[in-house]
Formats: C-alpha cells, sequence, structure tokens
C-alpha cells in the first residue's frame, strides 16, 4: 500500500507478516556484512586479537543465526521481485540514506569508532523494528521469534556501548 503525503513522498506500508519477516531478513544481512567489514578493518588494523575483535566475530555469528530463524518464517515466492527491491529501499532508508553504501559515504565504515556507532543505531533500530513487526503477527511462534531476537539486539546495544571510544 502507498500513501502520498504532500506534493512529492510516498510511503511504503508494509502488508503482512511475510513482508516483515522480508525485511528483518535484509535488516540482517545488512548487519553481516557491517560486522564482517568490522573484522576485516580491525584485521587490516593488526588488532584482531583484541577482545573488541572476538565480540565482533560473536555477534557475526548471532547475526547469522537471527539470519537464518527469519528466513525459515519467511516466504520470498510470495513477494513478487518488484516488491521485495521497494521493501529493500524501505529498510535500507530507515537509518541511512542509502543504507550501508549511503553510511559507507558518510564515513561510517572509515574506523573503528564510527563503524560502533553505526552497529549502535542499526542494533538500536532492529530492536524497535523487530518488536513493531511482533505486533503485526498473528503468529505466537513468529512473534516469540522476533521478541527473543529484539531482546538479543538489545544486548548487541549494550555490549556496543562499552566499546565506544576504542
Amino acid at each position: 500500500m502507498w500513501k502520498m503525503h504532500g506534493k512529492n513522498v510516498i510511503t511504503l506500508k508494509i502488508q503482512n507478516q511475510n513482508e516483515a519477516m522480508f525485511i528483518a531478513c535484509q535488516m540482517e544481512r545488512g548487519a553481516i556484512k557491517h560486522y564482517s567489514r568490522a573484522m576485516q578493518l580491525m584485521q587490516a588494523l593488526g588488532r584482531e586479537n583484541e577482545p573488541l575483535y572476538a565480540r565482533i566475530a560473536a555477534m557475526l555469528d548471532e547475526e547469522q543465526s537471527h539470519l537464518d530463524q527469519f528466513c525459515s518464517y519467511t516466504d520470498c515466492s510470495q513477494i513478487s521481485q518488484d516488491r521485495q527491491t521497494l521493501l529493500t529501499a524501505l529498510m535500507q532508508d530507515w537509518l541511512f540514506k542509502g543504507g550501508l553504501m549511503g553510511a559507507a559515504r558518510q564515513g561510517m565504515m572509515e574506523d573503528i569508532p564510527s563503524m560502533i556507532q553505526y552497529a549502535q543505531d542499526s542494533e538500536a533500530l532492529s530492536a524497535k523494528k523487530y518488536r513493531e513487526f511482533a505486533e503485526m503477527t498473528s503468529d505466537e511462534v513468529t512473534r516469540q521469534t522476533l521478541l527473543s531476537i529484539a531482546a538479543e539486539e538489545d544486548k548487541h546495544f549494550l555490549e556496543l556501548n562499552g566499546q565506544e571510544n576504542v
């Protein structure tokens, strides 16, 4: 569903649980890319023996697990390719215009402190959205999965909060 706001802005609405889960999958894919990039940067800086590197590696594994769980609830064949593209664009626009590439253009991928800030913002947004998606679903297993993963994203946020000045 589309809604017009003003003269030039169109807002895309999530239509059902399947679309919400598709977006959740896309969000987790973004987190996986981000944490992979953070690990590459730390390796390039010779910092792979630091506790932060191990914590990022653990969060990367957890994000992969989240993706696997969300994918098990998502039927992409029920969402047209055009709709998938629109939903992905919607998700990418929530945090930074242009998604991960937009964040890179703004310098959010250049050093560890900015990457941590980007990750904190992403974790907070993910937790918020997963709770919103949980409210949308009538399936109790899906709801509990979303709420459980939202709590894990809260935990990631708190863990990153202590790493701000590294």
